[in-house]
């Protein structure tokens, strides 16, 4: 039977119409699938309930929130406690004003102050308010009639009262208790009755020099107490118990050279200086300073050309310790990362 030509033409069109359809089919299907995102989500691209983005709570998950930036590295770093020993030696002890100025110029915090004679006065006045300015302001004020008492006669030097200083100390220090300090002192004391060394870490500034600071040839024992003003040792041990990693040694005395002979041979405060002096030296040439756990770093300053007793070229002797602080300082901050 034959198909005639319309018929053809007709059933030809019929098929591409079935086809064309099955393709659209298809390709909505397609339309249809489930894309994932990178979190695990699923939208539905052709339903027109959807065309809106849904919010977190209708896809059912929360984002996670970004990781916090890290902090600059040297926050990780964990800073030493440092203590400050502040050595005596008189006028030549002002010195220690110069190298803790110099020491908060290069970032190194200071925890615990412990000084030893003139050291302690020092220490003391910092400690006292944390205010390296204020200190080199009073100590400008100190008279030197008031600390160094001289025969008219010849050149001996007689050892005053410490009440000599009450002046400074009252107007230095007030009524203030130790434990008010902005910063933690301490200071050793040594008691000519009992022969025992003690730490005067209570009680007001004012009654702390006066048991701190004595010492000859330049002030007499204040009620049986003088300064134990060579006790490195006890003071580097007591340090360590209070938890200090740093100590730095501030030492205007590190020369046998410089010993002065300000004071006449023959009397026995000039005498005992001598005797302690020369065990200081050994003492660092030994290296009997050494704590094992804990870090010692040395600041020692040349005042060979300054007495005992030449509180009148403070300003001289301060600027030295600025100086010498400076140097070392630079140092100490880049071995500890302050």
């Amino acid at each position: 039977m034959k198909v005639s030509k319309a018929a053809r033409i007709g059933l030809m069109v019929s098929v591409l119409f079935v086809v064309g359809c099955s393709g659209l089919k298809t390709r909505r299907d397609l339309r249809k699938q489930v894309s994932k995102t990178e979190e695990g989500t699923q939208t539905t691209l052709d339903s027109p309930e959807e065309k809106e983005p849904l919010s977190q709570n209708q896809r059912g998950f929360q984002e996670e929130p970004l990781p916090p930036t890290p902090p600059p590295m040297n926050k990780f770093i964990k800073l030493p406690k440092v203590g400050l020993l502040l050595g005596p030696g008189g006028a030549k002890a002002l010195a220690h004003s110069g190298v803790i100025k110099s020491l908060l110029q290069q970032r190194i915090p200071i925890n615990y102050v412990v000084g030893l004679e003139w050291g302690a006065v020092v220490g003391g006045l910092y400690a006292h308010e944390g205010k390296i300015h204020d200190v080199e302001w009073k100590l400008y004020k100190l008279k030197a009639e008031d600390i160094v008492n001289r025969s008219l006669f010849s050149s001996k030097v007689s050892a005053n009262s410490v009440d000599q200083l009450s002046g400074f100390m009252e107007e230095s220090f007030e009524r203030n208790q130790l434990n008010q300090s902005a910063i933690r002192f301490s200071c050793p004391t040594l008691h000519l009755k009992t022969a025992q060394m003690s730490w005067i870490s209570g009680g007001t500034y004012r009654e702390a020099m006066n048991r701190c600071l004595p010492y000859p040839p330049l002030f007499k024992s204040y009620r049986s107490y003088l300064a134990a003003a060579f006790s490195y040792q006890e003071a580097v041990q007591f340090l360590r118990q209070k938890g200090v990693e740093l100590i730095v040694v501030v030492d205007v005395l590190s020369e046998q050279s410089q010993f002065s002979n300000s004071f006449p041979e023959g009397e026995e405060a000039a005498q005992l200086l001598s005797i302690e002096l020369q065990r200081h030296w050994r003492g660092q040439e030994n290296g009997t300073f050494k704590e094992s756990g804990i870090a010692i770093e040395w600041i020692q300053i040349d005042t060979s050309k300054y007495s005992f007793g030449d509180f009148e070229k403070k300003r001289s002797i301060m600027a030295m310790g600025e100086r010498a602080g400076l140097r070392r300082g630079k140092m100490i901050a880049e071995k500890y990362g302050f």
